[in-house]
């Protein structure tokens, strides 16, 4: 039942059994069709009374945004004396921060930001400050008096620096929060309850006011989460890498696909190391290591990794549709395999069932929340499929994953632009130019923006840099003879033209700029 829908965020109620209203705020990218939302096939499983709140875009459910819809679903939720909010990273933050305004008594989040302003986090977590917008955020951050619940369990990783900091953050303003730490288990806290026998088991802990029975489950998931055996093999690659191969042989099958094929590769070299080592200097010890990493590396991801070598095989003997039925058969298996729904979103790219695609991408970007590629595939499919805004907000993530990478930054700032928000694809493209300012084709784009917006030295910089980057080409030395003519540089403009004709004479834009040119300067001989 929708109780609540806007352009920004909706809000849903599931009916259930239960004498307590669990209310859920959806992550960061997560699908947004006012009916999907957080928690929802556990609810029902469970049979638990719940709301959802989903925002549409990547926003972090701005106080203007929800102060309509909380007045809107508080009258359907006034016969519920138990409310408990529940979320992860950006839903951790929603969790939180609209406990008391939801009349909630206790709060159960995980790894969430305490704020996405650049003044308060930037300057030890700058991944979501590009999604920051001062009229919508400012602000953000909860308090302890008017915003925290009384009884707020926050768990997270200790060790994951940026987590760690927000959540010291979030203790200082509110002193009330009870801190769950969960270490070796990274930003993807949420996933070790992943299922609806473990999600039960946490929030019926929090349902119980009893911090010790809280920290009880959460030790006893964590310490059985195959999340935590890969980040402990992670974690042990450099100095005791048999130890990691131990964790590997035994529980490698479980990790995430993208963290198990990481630590192989590092176990790889290190046989090879091994190896060569034992080829000079043999003993029983080495062999026995050698053993065991060669073990390692032959782990698989269940029997998932034989059909995604099989689809590969397929893509490259130009077998699309069977590589798609292969993965298809594979996700019916493994739906939470990222990678395989990854590679399928590509290939239903390839095959131009953009829906599809874009629905394989967004489930993807999901499961791997913090890959920056997996958002990237999501943004173009969502582009293919004719939707802008979702493939800008799918952009928008991939850059706040990957903020110092300059490509994304110019993939965004070209949607922007075919979205019709050229101001913004400036700014993009600026950011862009100013990490790398040898890509080139950020350096074009800005010259073009630019010069649309009257920025005249800007676009003759970027224009300048393009000739110096890619070398005299007639299409490049023309927007140069532009750019400089903008500015009333005729003199300069006309040797550019000049230059550009000497390697192609024929070019007609060349010729009708030396036209131009010709009678511009004639004028102002004339007239001066």
């Amino acid at each position: 039942m929708l109780l609540y829908s806007s352009p920004d965020l909706y809000a849903v109620f599931q009916p259930g059994e239960s004498d307590f209203l669990l209310i859920t705020f959806g992550f960061n990218g997560m699908a947004a069709d006012n009916d999907n939302f957080w928690g929802k096939s556990v609810c029902i499983q469970a049979g638990w009374n719940a709301v959802g709140f989903m925002a549409r875009r990547s926003e972090w459910f701005p106080p203007s945004m929800m102060k309509p819809a909380i007045e809107a679903v508080l009258p359907h939720i006034a016969g519920f004396r138990r409310r408990i909010t529940h979320g992860g990273s950006m839903g951790g933050f929603g969790a939180v921060r609209y406990a008391r305004e939801l009349g909630a008594d206790t709060t159960l989040a995980y790894a969430p930001q305490y704020s996405i302003d650049p003044e308060v986090v930037g300057h030890f977590d700058p991944n979501f400050t590009e999604l920051f917008k001062p009229e919508l955020n400012r602000g953000m951050e909860p308090d302890g008096r008017h915003h925290v619940a009384e009884r707020a369990f926050i768990l997270f990783d200790p060790l994951h620096v940026k987590d760690n900091a927000h959540v010291q953050l979030l203790r200082e303003a509110a002193p009330q929060v009870t801190l769950i730490p969960m270490p070796h288990t990274g930003h993807a806290v949420a996933s070790v309850f992943g299922s609806r026998v473990k999600a039960v088991r946490i929030v019926k802990a929090a349902l119980s006011d009893d911090v010790s029975a809280v920290r009880a489950v959460a030790a006893a998931e964590r310490r059985v989460a195959p999340i935590r055996a890969a980040y402990l093999a992670q974690a042990a690659l450099r100095r005791h890498p048999g130890w990691a191969a131990g964790i590997v042989l035994a529980h490698g099958g479980s990790f995430p696909l993208h963290l198990l094929t990481s630590i192989r590769t590092a176990l790889r070299f290190r046989l090879q190391a091994a190896e060569q080592q034992r080829r000079s200097a043999p003993s029983p010890a080495l062999a026995a290591f050698c053993n065991l990493l060669s073990q390692a590396v032959r782990v698989e991801f269940g029997d998932s990794l034989a059909l995604l070598r099989t689809a590969r095989d397929e893509v490259q003997a130009g077998q699309r549709e069977q590589a798609a039925a292969t993965l298809r058969k594979l996700l019916s298996e493994a739906p939470r395999h990222a990678d395989a729904h990854f590679m399928l979103a590509g290939i239903l790219l390839d095959l131009k069932q953009n829906d599809e695609a874009a629905q394989a991408a967004r489930r993807a970007a999901e499961l791997e929340a913090d890959n920056a590629i997996f958002h990237l595939r999501h943004a173009i499919a969502e582009e293919r499929a004719g939707r802008l805004i979702d493939a800008v907000e799918a952009a928008r993530r991939a850059v706040s994953y990957a903020p110092q990478d300059a490509k994304l930054r110019d993939i965004l700032a070209g949607m922007l632009v075919r979205h019709g928000r050229p101001a913004e694809a400036l700014e993009s493209t600026r950011k862009a130019v100013s990490l790398d300012p040898n890509f080139l084709p950020a350096q074009m784009r800005l010259s073009h923006l630019a010069a649309q917006v009257d920025a005249h030295e800007d676009a003759l910089t970027a224009a300048q840099r393009v000739v110096a980057l890619g070398g005299d080409k007639p299409p490049t030395l023309l927007t140069l003879a532009l750019r400089y003519r903008a500015l009333n540089r005729l003199e300069e403009a006309a040797a550019v033209v000049a230059r550009g004709l000497e390697i192609e004479p024929d070019h007609p834009g060349l010729q009708n700029q030396a036209r131009q040119l010709g009678s511009l300067r004639s004028s102002a001989v004339a007239s001066g």
